[in-house]
């Protein structure tokens, strides 16, 4: 590949690279097409540590993955379950499978590869009376927008870090989550399986590019403009020489400046 054409690819990838990373939005956790909850969708207790468990890229978050770190529940057989309604634990058939129930302890915990702050969560089937927590913040019923919708705001932005186990579970109730709207607190991207080029890694690759292409320019012989007669530029040394040999073979051995001085001229 030409040195140009390398530099030109380098510029291509950056700008490709900054143009897909998507900062903030909602994170789905039902089962409806392309949501996270599609993927989590049956991962059991004995998938816990096992590629099953992910991690996973989230959709609409290209630098952003979650994997399954734990689950609770009654018995010995228990998973991750999500519907159109929302996500919860199925706890061996005895229990709402899209939704938390303190009764039999479900819960589940989620990691994510990059520090993101939380900004709201949308819950189903949060009745009177009922808490809820998620990632150390204890929720209850009141606490919901006007008391009456199931969507919880976040006074100040709650901070989850990276590759740090946060858990949902209800406390009190039967509840289910449906969503989280949340944004990337930093730009590291840490993906699983897949290298992808830090921000000074890019910079190198576009340096190497556009040092490559000065070293092109630097072996292509020299281009001279033609002056007003056509001909090319001359040679100032060559060009003082023939002058000096014209004064020379007239006589002259000085030259008057504008200043009215008189300059000697050196053979």
């Amino acid at each position: 590949m030409r040195c140009i054409d390398a530099a030109l690819v380098v510029v291509i990838v950056i700008t490709a690279v900054e143009a897909n990373d998507a900062r903030g939005g909602v994170i789905r956790l039902d089962n409806s097409s392309g949501a996270l909850g599609e993927r989590l969708d049956g991962i059991a207790v004995t998938d816990l540590g096992t590629p099953s468990a992910g991690p996973y890229l989230v959709p609409g978050f290209p630098s952003l993955s979650v994997l399954v770190a734990d689950l609770g529940g009654a018995g010995v057989s228990f998973s991750a379950n999500s519907t159109l309604a929302g996500m919860g634990v199925n706890s061996v058939g005895r229990d709402e499978p899209a939704r938390f129930d303190s009764l039999f302890d479900e819960e589940i915990s989620l990691s994510f590869s990059n520090r993101v702050v939380v900004h709201q969560l949308d819950f189903r089937h949060f009745g009177q009376g009922e808490i809820f927590e998620f990632a150390g913040a204890f929720i209850q019923n009141e606490d919901l927008s006007d008391g009456r919708t199931d969507v919880f705001d976040f006074v100040t932005p709650w901070t989850i870090e990276a590759a740090t186990p946060f858990t949902m579970r209800a406390t009190v109730g039967s509840i289910g989550i449906e969503a989280i709207t949340l944004e990337l607190a930093d730009q590291e991207p840490v993906l699983p399986n897949a290298a992808v080029p830090e921000p000074s890694t890019l910079v190198m690759f576009a340096t190497l590019g556009l040092s490559c292409l000065g070293l092109r320019r630097r072996g292509e012989p020299a281009r001279t403009r033609p002056t007003k007669r056509g001909i090319r530029n001359r040679n100032p040394k060559i060009e003082i020489q023939r002058f000096s040999a014209a004064l020379r073979k007239c006589g002259c051995h000085r030259i008057d400046d504008p200043s009215g001085r008189r300059l000697p001229i050196v053979f």
